[in-house]
């Protein structure tokens, strides 16, 4: 009695799954929908919904005006990275040198950014006149540290630093 209460029950849940449309090797053709012109077009080739020109991005952050430094600041479990470079459209950074060591001395004023690893900081290597530096620093040398050594540095004469996560 078992294996006919068994047999007749799977029998059934088979025939129920073939009425609501599960997958079955028998249906699993696509089945076609209307667009919007009464045309018929496969679930593939459904298009995504419009999308707004307006709308920020995520380059907007990273976009160069006249008045901002370039930071990317990227958060790793134990470290920081920074990238920083000064505003291409405003005056050239005639001394990189001196401020490259100015730049140090004012990060080394924050107790958390006081082991650096990987420094490095100079002339850009296409665009003249643009200051390049690169560090990592602990977890605990953050973007309000590093703003600050090039508030110190620079005075913002080459661009307001705004540091982005990326």
């Amino acid at each position: 009695m078992k294996f006919t209460i068994a047999a007749t029950t799977l029998t059934v849940l088979g025939l129920v799954a073939n009425a609501n449309g599960a997958p079955t090797p028998k249906n699993l053709a696509i089945e076609p929908l209307a667009d919007g012109n009464g045309k018929i077009a496969d679930t593939l080739s459904m298009k995504a919904p419009a999308s707004n020109p307006d709308a920020p991005t995520v380059a907007d952050g990273f976009t160069q005006n006249e008045t901002r430094a370039i930071c990317q600041h990227r958060a790793y479990p134990v470290s920081q990275h920074y990238s920083v470079l000064s505003s291409p459209g405003m005056a050239r950074v005639d001394d990189i040198a001196a401020v490259c060591g100015r730049l140090w001395s004012g990060l080394h004023h924050h107790a958390g950014c006081a082991a650096i690893t990987e420094p490095s900081c100079g002339e850009h290597e296409y665009m003249e006149g643009v200051l390049e530096w690169h560090f990592s620093g602990s977890a605990f040398c953050n973007v309000g540290m590093v703003e600050s050594a090039w508030w110190e540095a620079t005075h913002n004469e080459h661009g307001r630093l705004e540091c982005r996560d990326v």
